[in-house]
């Protein structure tokens, strides 16, 4: 198995000459992820290939599977606090983008190879 992420993001207080726009605090973030899983299928035998003889793998890669995530967040909130019930109560807003992809891939041939038939084919 193969996973990693990596997530970034800032944090910070507007500063601006507009007063509709001073002190209002924004924190932005994004993730990026992947996982890579395989599976595998150990000590068996495909008996469609005996006719190999001493050269048939014991070991076969049945498929794959690998996810993908982004996620974007933009969180705001304006100066002001909001007084309900006797306690301080804060405004806030936000957005977010999220991506996800899922793919599911083949494994080796020989996982899933019919080979060729035990027993002769004769024409009629």
């Amino acid at each position: 198995m193969n996973d990693w992420s990596i997530a970034f993001g800032l944090r910070r207080t507007l500063r601006s000459n507009y007063v509709l726009l001073d002190g209002w605090k924004y924190d932005m973030n994004g993730v990026f992820g992947k996982r890579n899983t395989e599976a595998f299928v150990r000590n068996n035998v495909n008996s469609n290939l005996l006719h190999m003889k001493a050269a048939i793998p014991t070991e076969y890669k049945v498929r794959e599977y690998e996810e993908r995530d982004k996620t974007f967040s933009l969180d705001i909130s304006p100066p002001f606090d909001i007084c309900i019930f006797n306690s301080q109560r804060n405004v806030a807003f936000g957005l977010e983008y999220r991506e996800e992809e899922y793919e599911i891939f083949t494994g080796e041939p020989n996982s899933y190879f019919p080979g060729r038939p035990t027993s002769p084919i004769k024409d009629s």
